[in-house]
């Protein structure tokens, strides 16, 4: 009858000594890390506007770092050349600054961290603190565009490119700007104007576009993957003019733009009944289409581009920019009224 050995001599088998000898390793391992704490050097894991283009919508950029960081090291040793003052606040291993105002337009921006440690590392720990890091991100060229008044210049749009030391007329001799807003990205213009030759050039203009042939990089505020500011080449030609609304049938008067580029609102009439008049909307590029309401005067689309503020009577109506909408709101206003810019004047004051 044989015996099986003791669960107490199965322990100084050969393979159950290897084993035990590599957990009695690791844990001293573990062990002295523990104490010592790792000695990486933390690093910057994210610049949200690492080789973006920043525009006065951009307010803040953040910094997403590979640990929770001592906030005193990173606030005292962060550089930003030119210098954009700013304030910064904490969420976890994330840093946000914010920008005071916005950043001047047609710079190059430089931004340098070093020195910085992590919340758990020793002060007088050199291998802790993080390396020189280098971000890059610039703004949009410096640039206006005006309605020349004589010379080539007259009648026609002009772009004046401080930051390139460029000037380009946009648009061609046959056509007379009577008005024109810029899109928000700076990259076209809407315009109305009439044929140099006409007689009646108040009375039959016509709504363009034209591109300004203005360099559109990546915008900070665009998700999408990051690009090398170097590599962005592509340029959009100035002075392509494309038809936006005819006169075939209808005159075209006052137009504004919504302030995201994708609605355009027009007041037309019927050449052959005068008392079809309105308002029509071009939305998304789609064919124009008429708003019912009731007739009207001045009249700006909100800031939100969801609604159309438009002087009627004695007051000042909101109305959805649909088809078939019925009015939002409407404000009694006496002595007057008049839309300004943004603003609703009214009387001697504004609301």
């Amino acid at each position: 009858m044989t015996h099986s050995p003791s669960n107490a001599r199965k322990w100084f088998y050969p393979l159950d000594r290897t084993a035990w000898m590599l957990i009695l390793l690791l844990s001293l391992i573990i062990g002295i890390l523990l104490v010592r704490g790792d000695r990486t050097a933390p690093r910057i894991r994210d610049f949200s506007w690492e080789n973006r283009q920043v525009g006065t919508e951009d307010a803040a950029f953040v910094l997403t770092f590979s640990r929770p960081m001592d906030q005193s090291s990173v606030e005292n040793n962060l550089q930003i050349q030119p210098a954009l003052p700013g304030k910064m606040s904490w969420a976890g291993r994330r840093m946000a600054y914010t920008l005071d105002a916005p950043a001047p337009y047609g710079e190059n921006f430089e931004l340098k961290l070093q020195g910085a440690r992590d919340r758990f590392s020793r002060s007088n720990d050199a291998r802790a603190q993080m390396q020189l890091y280098t971000g890059r991100f610039k703004t949009r060229d410096r640039a206006f565009v005006y309605l020349g008044v004589e010379g080539e210049e007259a009648g026609r749009l002009v772009l004046q490119n401080l930051t390139q030391q460029k000037q380009q007329i946009l648009t061609p001799k046959n056509l007379v700007v009577i008005d024109f807003k810029p899109y928000p990205e700076g990259d076209r213009l809407l315009f109305s104007a009439s044929d140099r030759t006409d007689t009646k050039a108040l009375l039959n203009q016509k709504i363009y576009t034209v591109t300004t042939g203005i360099s559109l990089q990546q915008s900070a505020s665009d998700p999408g993957e990051r690009k090398p500011i170097a590599s962005v080449s592509q340029e959009t030609l100035p002075g392509v003019v494309n038809l936006v609304l005819d006169n075939k049938d209808y005159q075209n008067l006052k137009f504004d733009l919504s302030p995201n580029g994708k609605i355009v609102i027009v007041q037309r009439i019927n050449q052959r009944n005068p008392a079809d008049s309105g308002i029509w909307m071009i939305k998304d590029g789609t064919p124009a289409q008429p708003l019912k309401t009731e007739p009207g005067g001045d009249f700006l689309i909100a800031p939100d581009s969801t609604s159309l503020a438009m002087s009627q009577g004695q007051g000042m109506a909101i109305l959805p920019l649909e088809p078939d909408g019925q009015r939002l709101d409407f404000y009694q206003i006496w002595g007057g009224v008049k839309l300004c810019q943004r603003w609703l004047c009214c009387g001697n004051g504004e609301v």
